[in-house]
């Protein structure tokens, strides 16, 4: 599974790094940059985004705004990684279109939960729609 981590402070992100780490099916990487989301997820395809809300240049909500309207990440599970509370600013995450939110700094066992229940769901959506859309067109004609 993989998950893409977009946390400007480096500490932070690193420390969610090794927490993913921890476990041998996830395979992370980490981009300090906001703005540069969507290319790295073109680049690097991820099952799960853990965003950071308060960022520079380009924060959170923007984000999510963004790949919410690109159709290959239209449907990726976002999961807002925050110590940023503020439940307006929360709103609006969601209202973008953020899946859920996690509050800085979660437990090993949390973070991955949640990491892999998205990415499972997220699959098995990915494969559903693959499947009907390969079975529509599939049929024949009796007329």
């Amino acid at each position: 599974m993989r998950v893409l981590v977009v946390d400007d402070d480096k500490a932070s992100a690193e420390l969610t790094l090794e927490l993913l780490h921890t476990a041998p099916e996830v395979i992370a990487e980490c981009l300090f940059r906001a703005e540069q989301c969507l290319s790295k997820c073109r680049e690097f395809m991820p099952d799960v985004l853990l965003l950071d809300m308060r960022m520079p240049i380009v924060d959170g909500v923007s984000v999510i705004q963004t790949l919410r309207r690109d159709p290959l990440f239209g449907a990726l599970p976002i999961i807002l990684l925050s110590a940023y509370v503020d439940s307006d600013y929360r709103l609006k995450a969601f209202e973008a279109g953020a899946n859920d939110y996690i509050e800085k700094w979660p437990s090993r066992i949390d973070l991955l939960s949640s990491v892999r229940s998205y990415a499972y769901a997220f699959h098995a959506q990915m494969a559903s729609d693959m499947h009907g859309a390969s079975s529509e067109g599939g049929g024949t004609s009796h007329d």
